[in-house]
């Protein structure tokens, strides 16, 4: 079947492509430090080898609007100021960070993108308003540029990834080279059960963690047990199922049988069971109060409030988190679901070209650099050397003397966002095999057998905003436990219903069987 050569094809792609960057990650050679002035006029030598083939001098200034999402930095302006030195002698262009909190980020970047205002590059993901956008116009088809602008982008992006980014046979965003796979589990504090004697070593399932956290809770009523825990993903994800990425994942594409299946996901009996499941932790004290309205966790995280909290997981995630931690806190992940390369793994973390661009080839040439230019990528990633960090030895970092997580005036933890992971400095927390973690990770997940269905929503975009409005008011009290699911999930489901779910759902099974009768 064609489906199933198609499958085979984007996991071959994916694993082929990991295989080769899992050489990025060998063993460094740890070396004197030299001063910081001397490794970046080494470093800087060393990239500026790398011809952008471009003559600068026929280049004007232009200045590049960067919107993402994120914790606001203190020291973002002398990033931005390293950044622009480098750039100048390169493609004469300057950089212009704008970071905004999660909370409000999606909503800033549409609204600029709404009413024209000046933006070259932005974040986003299936989970993050990438097909919505990608339904009204507002992302630039960059296949055009890629071959001539971007040449070793496009080469180091495995197909599989480059798969999430296209849409009508056009490629709307570049996606982070990083692992292709994700599954779901919890980050929680070691440092708390060592404390306490907690034997984590049988905790498998959200069963065996929920008995940790009530024990937790009981020990330390103070600590927050259970951070902004949202349980839906563990009753669907990997279950022969995928989502469709709007109005918050309502509708679901199930695979299990020869027919694929639109459905509804907020009437499955599992969103209930994780609803309600959700309500007691939150009436019981595990999930904090303010869940509604304190979306941004980094905070109480660094503050050491946070005994654990729900994320999607990778090899060594946790190794990630610790390098960003406070001294004495010591993070450690439980995966609870199967890898599965789905769309959202794929299309999770994209830097586009919207349409308020105004120079898209020039713009296109920083994401080249930013994609390939090792020093340029962690300047960006982990700051200025001497300053937020300091080399400890080829490819590996550590704070800087006298700099902390918690004082750091550039500490963004943004790195399975920014570009190439393959090319990042490893820090004293992660390991030396962790690309090849990467291609054994890679290489055991499922793939999902509608990863390349990608939903037109021009038919019903009406229906589907007036959906989001509703989602929005109604899903976010139910998912993180607020609302009691027994008395407000109905209103959900007949307000949705109300507003045209049932129409969106046949419009989706229209086209999921016309894509799959092309697979077949």
């Amino acid at each position: 079947m064609k489906l199933k050569r198609f499958i085979f094809t984007v996991l071959s792609l994916i694993l082929a492509v990991s295989m080769l960057l899992s050489g990025c990650g060998t063993k460094a050679n740890p070396t004197e430090n030299s001063t910081a002035a001397e490794s970046t006029s080494t470093q800087k030598s060393d990239a500026s080898q790398q011809s952008t083939g471009t003559d600068t001098a026929k280049l004007d200034p232009y200045e590049i609007v960067w919107v993402y999402g994120g914790t606001a930095q203190k020291d973002t302006q002398l990033i931005e100021e390293e950044v622009n030195k480098y750039l100048k002698d390169k493609i004469n262009v300057t950089i212009k960070l704008q970071q905004y909190d999660w909370n409000n980020f999606g909503q800033k970047r549409d609204l600029m993108i709404a009413s024209n205002e000046k933006m070259d590059i932005c974040f986003s993901g299936g989970w993050c308003g990438y097909f919505e956008n990608l339904a009204k116009g507002a992302y630039l088809n960059i296949a055009p540029l890629l071959d001539k602008y971007a040449p070793k982008t496009k080469a180091m992006i495995s197909e599989g990834l480059w798969a999430g980014a296209r849409y009508k046979g056009g490629i709307y965003g570049i996606p982070a080279n990083k692992e292709g796979a994700q599954d779901w589990g919890f980050l929680y504090r070691k440092d708390i059960t060592d404390k306490y004697n907690i034997d984590m070593s049988g905790v498998k399932t959200l069963d065996d963690f929920e008995k940790v956290l009530y024990d937790v809770h009981k020990k330390e009523p103070n600590l927050i047990a259970a951070q902004n825990a949202s349980l839906e993903a563990f009753y669907l994800f990997g279950n022969n199922s995928d989502w469709l990425n709007f109005a918050n994942n309502a509708v679901g594409l199930d695979y299990g049988t020869d027919k694929f299946k639109a459905v509804a996901n907020i009437e499955k009996p599992e969103i209930m069971e994780a609803w309600k499941r959700a309500h007691k932790w939150y009436q019981d004290g595990l999930i904090n109060k303010d869940v509604l309205t304190r979306q941004e966790m980094s905070t109480a995280q660094n503050a050491g409030q946070v005994f654990s909290y729900v994320m999607n997981l990778k090899p060594y995630k946790d190794a990630e988190v610790n390098a960003g931690a406070p001294k004495g806190q010591e993070w450690k992940q439980i995966d609870m679901t199967v890898a599965v390369a789905n769309q959202d793994a794929v299309a999770g973390s994209l830097q586009n070209i919207p349409k308020t661009c105004k120079n898209p080839e020039r713009t296109m040439m920083f994401l080249e650099l930013f994609n390939s230019d090792k020093f340029l990528n962690n300047l960006i990633n982990f700051g200025i050397e001497g300053k937020h960090y300091k080399k400890t030895g080829d490819n590996r970092i550590e704070y800087a003397d006298g700099v902390t997580p918690a004082n750091s005036g550039y500490n963004p933890q943004l790195s399975w966002m920014f570009g190439n992971t393959f090319i990042n400095y490893l820090w004293p927390s992660e390991k030396d095999d962790k690309y090849q973690k990467f291609d054994e990770y890679n290489k055991g997940a499922v793939v999902s057998k509608v990863v390349s269905f990608v939903f037109d929503q021009a038919p019903v975009k009406t229906e589907i905003a007036a959906l989001g409005n509703i989602s929005n008011q109604y899903r976010n009290p139910l998912m993180y436990g607020v609302a009691d699911p027994t008395v407000e999930g109905p209103k959900y489901i007949k307000k949705m219903k109300d507003a045209g779910l049932d129409k969106v759902i046949a419009e989706v099974q229209k086209q999921l069987d016309a894509w799959a009768a092309g697979n077949k």
